[in-house]
Parts: structure tokens; sequence; C-alpha cells
């Protein structure tokens, strides 16, 4: 059936499944690099997490929590999820008559429920547990779950514009699909951290996902700067800094570093979480040519 979307809906459909539509793209292929334009990746170059850089840069990171990117995955909670699970509000209707869904809240967490009709007595049902949020909120968000440590898609997405449940980008009204499975790059874009466990694509260790977009994403990891500075020699200048700053990048990479996620679906060349800011990103991602007529 026939997705009865206003314009305005196929619009911000169009862009959020064109966001998801990265992940369908990535494979693990690996390639040998040059050193890249930031800091040389030696192995005390560790990732530390917002609360080291907190430590010297307070006011920064407390600013920065505050933004689109920062929240842009987030574990489920009543403030992190922004659709409605008040009676009346807690619901999806589709195009076909036998088909609904309903959002709860309980004390086992939140749930997505597909009610469908097979007979005139009978109903079929199936639940999954709200795992991630996907999105800030302040378009929309989208929903995953976890069916052991493989993460896939939820049916119903939420858009902030109709301040309601809508279908997830790419499904089919009417339908309920709960196969749709999360592979790396949606998590490269969407999270900071993960270990991938592929095969299968979205095979994650679940306890290895660090959520949001942190500081460490476009200023590189933080282990050797901070190791750096609380030496008996720290540096006197940002030359031995052992950080990113994407200003003192060139124009080229300063792009590379925003164009990771926002240069639209790319073919990956090298494993998940390969880049770090100030590297060529043609060398981890390649992108088709655009269409003049699009």
């Amino acid at each position: 059936m026939t997705t009865r979307f206003s314009p305005t809906t196929r619009r911000w459909c169009g862009a959020l499944a064109a966001a998801w539509a990265l992940g369908a793209l990535a494979t693990m292929l690996g390639c040998s690099r040059p050193a890249p334009e930031s800091t040389a990746k030696s192995p005390a170059a560790a990732y530390v997490g917002d609360a080291a850089c907190s430590a010297c840069h307070a006011e920064k990171v407390t600013t920065y929590h505050q933004t689109a990117h920062a929240r842009t995955s987030s574990w489920p909670s009543k403030e992190s999820i922004h659709g409605s699970f008040g009676t009346g509000a807690n619901e999806l209707r589709t195009v076909n008559p036998d088909l609904h869904f309903v959002m709860e809240e309980s004390a086992g967490g939140f749930t997505q429920t597909a009610w469908m009709r097979t007979s005139a007595t009978a109903v079929k049902t199936r639940t999954d547990k709200f795992g991630v949020v996907v999105g800030s909120g302040r378009k929309g968000q989208t929903y995953l779950f976890w069916a052991g440590d493989n993460l896939f898609q939820l049916p119903v997405s939420y858009w902030t514009e109709m301040h309601g449940w809508i279908n997830s980008p790419g499904y089919i009204d009417g339908t309920a699909n709960f196969e749709r499975p999360t592979p790396p790059r949606c998590l490269e874009c969407h999270a900071s951290l993960f270990e991938s466990l592929a095969p299968p694509e979205n095979h994650f260790r679940k306890s290895s996902l660090v959520l949001g977009i942190s500081c460490e994403k476009c200023h590189g990891p933080g282990g050797e700067h901070i190791a750096r500075y609380r030496s008996a020699t720290p540096p006197k200048n940002f030359a031995g800094a052992a950080i990113v700053n994407p200003a003192r990048l060139s124009r080229g990479r300063r792009i590379d570093v925003c164009s990771l996620c926002h240069a639209g679906p790319g073919n990956a060349l090298t494993p998940p979480l390969s880049f770090r800011p100030g590297d060529v990103l043609a060398e981890h991602l390649t992108f088709p040519p655009l269409d003049p007529r699009a």
C-alpha cells in the first residue's frame, strides 16, 4: 500500500531515510594509508571520554552537551524519548485497518507493539523494547532495539513538527517490519564508539557503545593529550598538544571532518571508526558523483 504522507512529511522522511541509507553501504574492508595530517596514532592515543575532557574544559563540555550533535543518540528514558506514551497519543494507525502500533511505558522500560488482526477473532502481536534513541529530537527521532547483541530499527519513529509517531523512514505504511538491521555505518555517525562483532553486520558488544557525538569525534583521541599535560614537562605550545583543533587543519581536512557524516551515502574502504580528524576522508569512504538533476 502507498504511504499517505503530506509533502512536508515526505521531505522529512526522505531526509531521515537518506541518513539511514549510509548504513546499507558500509563494508568491512581495510587498507593501509600514510600518516594523516592529525597527530600520529601512537598506542597511547586512546579515547578517554568527555568526563576526562571536562577536567580542564568544563565550560566548553557543559555547553557542548546541550547541542544536537551531543544528543544525537542516547539510552531510552522519559527525557530522551520525545514521543508521547499518554493514552491516545501513544498509537500509530496505518492505512491497513487491521494494523496499528502502540508505544507503552512500564517499569520494565519502553516498548513498541504491533497489533495485527488476522481474522475476525484472532490478533497477532509483536513487542520489542526501545534500546537506543537516535536523534536529538530537534527534527525527529528513530529508535533501535536489541535482539541479543544484534541491533535493529523499530518500525515507528517520531516527527517533531507533527508532535507524533510516524512510520520509520523507508518503511511501507500498513506493514510491521522488525527486521531492518542497523549496520556499523549508522552508529559511526550517531555514536562515538562501539565494538563491531560482525558478522552479521549488526552484531555489536552492547557494553561498548558510547552514545552521542563526543568531543573526541572532532578532536581525535585525547589519551596522549592528557598524558602530556599531566607529565612533568607539559607542552609549551599547541605543536606538542597531541590533539586536533579542526580550526587549525587545512580547509580540505576541516571539510572532511564534517563530511564523514554530512556528505551523503558513501562506500566504506576501511573498517568502522578508522577515520580520525585530520585524515583524508577519501581514503576511508568513496562517494558517487552527484546527480545534477537531483
